[in-house]
């Protein structure tokens, strides 16, 4: 059932899948993971843009999104006051443009 989906999406801390040939865009639906406290996606064939809805992710400690083909900006939702528990983030080899947020 999706509440029984619901809970087990609760109880995911980590998704670390780097070099795994992934293709497409990050999926806004990762912000439903509210446990998540690290996310490594590196090295994949990812497109696009860098979701905003990630910002929801309160606990998330780790982001690695580098070796991939995303473009646009960096979210300033990630840098609000509620993800101040991020420690490292990576997003080399990337085509970001714009300014890094404060």
């Amino acid at each position: 059932t999706t509440e029984q989906n619901i809970q087990k999406e609760q109880l995911i801390t980590s998704l670390v899948l780097p070099s795994n040939g992934l293709k497409g865009s990050i999926p806004s639906e990762l912000q439903h993971l509210s446990k998540l406290e690290v996310l490594e996606l590196t090295h994949n064939k990812l497109v696009g843009r860098i979701p905003i809805e990630l910002g929801a992710l309160q606990h998330l400690t780790e982001m690695s999104l580098g070796l991939n083909h995303l473009t646009g900006t960096i979210p300033t939702s990630l840098f609000d006051e509620s993800n101040l528990t991020i420690e490292y983030i990576r997003f080399d080899e990337n085509s970001l443009s714009g300014p890094i947020p404060p």
